[in-house]
C-alpha cells in the first residue's frame, strides 16, 4: 500500500520537476535579470522547496512556487542592502510584463508576491508613478 503511495508521489514530483523546468527557461528567456544559472540554481531552490512543502501549500501551481522563491530572494537581497530600489523597480517592470502578458501565470500567490515586491518598493522609496500598472 505504501509502496503505491511513494510510487505516485514520485511520479508527481517528477512531472513537477518537468513543469518547473519548462517554467524556469520560458520566463528567464522573456526577462533580462536571470540569466541560464541563476534560472537553473532558483528551479534547483523551488523544487526543494516545492519537496518541503506545508500542507497548506499543496495544490499551488509551478509559477506560484517560482515567483513566491524568486520574489522572496529579491526581497531578501533588497532588505540586506544588496539590491538597490532601482534595480528591484527595473526586475519588478519586467516581471510585471511577463505576467501581462502571460495572465495565465497571474493567480492568487503570484499576485501577492508581486503585491509585496511593489510594497517593499515604494517603502524603499519608488515613486508610485514608476509602476506600469494598467
Amino acid at each position: 500500500m505504501f509502496g503505491i503511495f511513494k510510487s505516485k508521489q514520485k511520479a508527481a514530483d517528477d512531472d513537477f520537476k518537468k513543469s518547473l523546468s519548462l517554467f524556469a527557461e520560458f520566463f528567464s528567456a522573456r526577462v533580462q535579470f536571470l540569466n541560464s544559472t541563476q534560472s537553473k540554481e532558483l528551479a534547483e531552490t523551488v523544487f526543494s522547496v516545492y519537496l518541503e512543502r506545508n500542507p497548506d501549500e499543496v495544490g499551488q501551481s509551478v509559477p506560484e512556487f517560482y515567483f513566491d522563491a524568486m520574489v522572496g530572494n529579491i526581497i531578501e537581497a533588497m532588505n540586506q542592502g544588496a539590491l538597490d530600489k532601482f534595480t528591484g523597480l527595473s526586475m519588478w517592470k519586467q516581471a510585471n510584463r511577463f505576467l501581462l502578458a502571460h495572465s495565465d501565470f497571474n493567480d492568487r500567490v503570484v499576485k501577492a508576491c508581486m503585491d509585496n515586491w511593489q510594497s517593499l518598493l515604494l517603502h524603499k522609496g519608488v515613486d508610485r508613478m514608476n509602476f506600469d500598472i494598467p
